[in-house]
């Protein structure tokens, strides 16, 4: 049992190829961050990129409300991750949508080691998906199983009395997302 990955769009990998082929012919370093010489970076499986918004934090399932809007391939150099590619869909398959150097591509691979640890998934199969929603500044791990979905807020998305890595059960991010939401949110006139 262990973590599984989607079906990859057809074309993903060539989009990711030509992103960072660009991204290298620019003369732009993708080791600065890390130390290392990138030379021969390579992309590895992608997850599925899912989204929320704060309104549909007013759903009891948050999951379901969830919109796939893409997919991420974590770049690594050997063992060393150096940037995050996300490919966007589109009604023609995928197109190049981003690249992000630094950090957050070391934070999901923490991410997806902390959720391999867990005995649910030692147990059983989880879908390893990718959660993000800009409005609440929060992003992490999203694993998608038949025993029950969990999220792990990746570093520096966690909230409230959350940690990072903490595996939650979707009813219990919720709650956390709506106190976050509701702590940020002035007090509207007359109350």
């Amino acid at each position: 049992m262990a973590l599984v990955h989607a079906a990859a769009p057809e074309d993903g990998l060539a989009k990711v190829g030509e992103a960072l082929s660009q991204l290298l012919n620019s003369g732009t370093s993708l080791g600065d961050d890390f130390g290392a010489n990138v030379t021969e970076p390579h992309a590895l499986a992608p997850q599925p990129m899912y989204t929320f918004t704060r309104e549909d934090l007013a759903a009891d399932d948050l999951l379901a409300s969830a919109r796939r809007v893409g997919w991420r391939y974590s770049v690594v150099q050997g063992e060393e991750p150096v940037a995050v590619v996300t490919l966007r869909d589109t009604d023609d398959g995928v197109a190049a949508d981003g690249m992000t150097i630094g950090r957050l591509s070391q934070a999901f691979l923490d991410g997806v080691a902390a959720a391999e640890a867990l005995p649910e998934v030692q147990a059983g199969d989880y879908e390893l998906r990718y959660l993000q929603s800009h409005e609440m500044y929060f992003a992490g791990v999203w694993l998608a199983g038949e025993a029950g979905d969990i999220i792990l807020p990746m570093e520096g998305h966690a909230h409230a009395d959350v940690s990072a890595h903490t595996p939650l059960p979707p009813d219990r991010m919720l709650d956390v997302l709506r106190r976050q939401l509701a702590f940020h949110n002035p007090i509207p006139a007359g109350e």
